[in-house]
């Protein structure tokens, strides 16, 4: 796959992960959501107000569906930019090593 193609299917990927998180998360009936249940045993009770997105949502923003979406699209931002980091470390370590390894 050449760049061009590349780059057009991030940006893709990340427009259509944009799109759910912000026009579709805001109407998902309010349940526990997969993260907390995977993260606390069954039973126990969990502080969530010193998280950054406490029960995802922005503290401050009085519109919950607002709240809901903006918390969605910094979350995309942040994991596709943590993702990008880590793509690139690996890409360039890669070619360090490739250049190490030349026999020359």
């Amino acid at each position: 796959m050449n760049g061009e193609k590349r780059s057009k299917l991030i940006f893709y990927g990340l427009m259509a992960a944009a799109a759910l998180a912000v026009f579709i998360a805001p109407f998902i009936p309010g349940q526990e959501g997969g993260m907390k249940k995977a993260a606390v045993p069954e039973g126990e009770e969990t502080v969530v107000a010193d998280s950054i997105f406490p029960l995802y949502s922005i503290p401050g923003i009085k519109n919950e569906k607002l709240s809901t979406a903006l918390s969605g699209a910094v979350g995309v931002i942040i994991i596709f930019g943590a993702a990008s980091f880590i793509y690139r470390i690996v890409k360039t370590a890669g070619s360090r090593k490739d250049h190490t390894d030349d026999p020359r």
